[in-house]
C-alpha cells in the first residue's frame, strides 16, 4: 500500500471515530432536538463508514490506529465538560471544523489514492460527508 494510503486510512479511521464519539456526546448532552437528532445520524453514518473501513482494512491487514489522540482526548473533555447553555454551539462549531477535514482527507483520497478499494470508499461516502456540512446549522445556534 502507498504512503497516500496508509495515511488515508488511519486519518480516516481516527476522524470517523471522532465524529462518532462527537454524534454520542451530542445524543446524551445536547439541549435541542436538531443536536440530538443530528448526534444520532452522525453515529449512524460514521459509524457505518467506520465500519466499513474497519472491513477493508481487516481483508487487507492494514493497520488502524489504536487509540483516539491526545488532542481528540482534550477535544472531548472540554466539550463534556461545558456548561449546558454553551454546548450546543460549541459542539456543532467543532464539528464544522471536523466535518469538514474528513471531506477533505476523502476528497484527497479519491483523487490521489492509489489502492482502488480505497479510492472507491472514498469517492462513495465524500457525498455523504458534504451533505452532513451542508446539514449543520448555519448560526449554530439551533431552537
Amino acid at each position: 500500500m502507498s504512503l497516500v494510503d496508509q495515511s488515508f486510512v488511519g486519518a480516516a479511521a481516527a476522524h470517523l471515530d471522532a465524529n462518532v464519539k462527537l454524534g454520542e456526546l451530542a445524543q446524551s448532552r445536547g439541549n435541542t432536538a436538531a443536536v440530538r437528532q443530528l448526534g444520532g445520524e452522525l453515529m449512524r453514518t460514521q459509524g457505518e463508514f467506520l465500519h466499513e473501513l474497519q472491513q477493508l482494512a481487516h481483508s487487507a491487514e492494514w493497520p488502524l490506529p489504536a487509540s483516539p489522540t491526545f488532542r481528540r482526548i482534550e477535544i472531548y473533555q472540554h466539550l463534556q465538560h461545558l456548561p449546558a447553555d454553551g454546548f450546543d454551539r460549541a459542539l456543532l462549531d467543532q464539528l464544522a471544523t471536523d466535518l469538514a477535514d474528513t471531506v477533505e482527507l476523502f476528497r484527497s483520497e479519491a483523487m490521489s489514492g492509489t489502492h482502488i478499494s480505497l479510492r472507491a470508499f472514498a469517492r462513495r461516502h465524500k457525498r455523504e460527508l458534504k451533505r452532513e456540512v451542508n446539514a449543520l446549522p448555519v448560526d449554530r445556534n439551533p431552537r
